[in-house]
């Protein structure tokens, strides 16, 4: 049997502006100034605005792509998108190990490369583990209360 697994395009849209929304907080009061030097950028040399305004496009670009295959990711820990007669669990469950196993299995071995080919320092990592892991969260929680049955 294949899963019935609907796509929620507004929801969607909410995670992005959501994970645009943390990424503002994290590397702007939160570990903007740790990662800025962690990463050897000078405090009083800011990008441009047309820096800026690609590396933006471009992270709104993988964003969505993000959002959109973890909107997939949410609803096939379901059992009811699998047709299966058995009670879901509560929809912030499926949505945290949804969040949860796109994080452990598909970033993290991802940023490892910084650290380990890229001479990037272990901080840089960390910083950047812990945003995609509470960015990853709160689309997660996001999509499956969307679309919680």
């Amino acid at each position: 049997m294949h899963p019935s697994i609907p796509i929620p395009w507004l929801a969607i849209l909410v995670a992005v502006f959501a994970s645009f929304a943390i990424g503002g907080v994290w590397y702007g009061p939160l570990f903007g100034a740790a990662w800025r030097a962690a990463m050897g950028f000078a405090p009083d040399a800011p990008p441009d605005g047309r820096e800026i305004a690609r590396g933006s496009a471009l992270n709104l670009l993988g964003t969505f792509v993000l959002a959109f295959v973890l909107a997939h990711e949410v609803a096939i820990w379901r059992p009811s998108t699998w047709g299966h007669a058995s009670p879901d669990a509560h929809w912030a469950l499926h949505g945290f190990f949804a969040g949860a196993v796109m994080w452990l299995g598909y970033v993290v071995p991802t940023l490892l490369n910084g650290p380990a080919f890229e001479r990037k320092p272990w901080k840089v990592f960390f910083i950047s583990a812990g945003y995609q892991f509470v960015s990853l969260q709160a689309a997660a929680l996001i999509l499956s209360g969307w679309t919680a049955r």
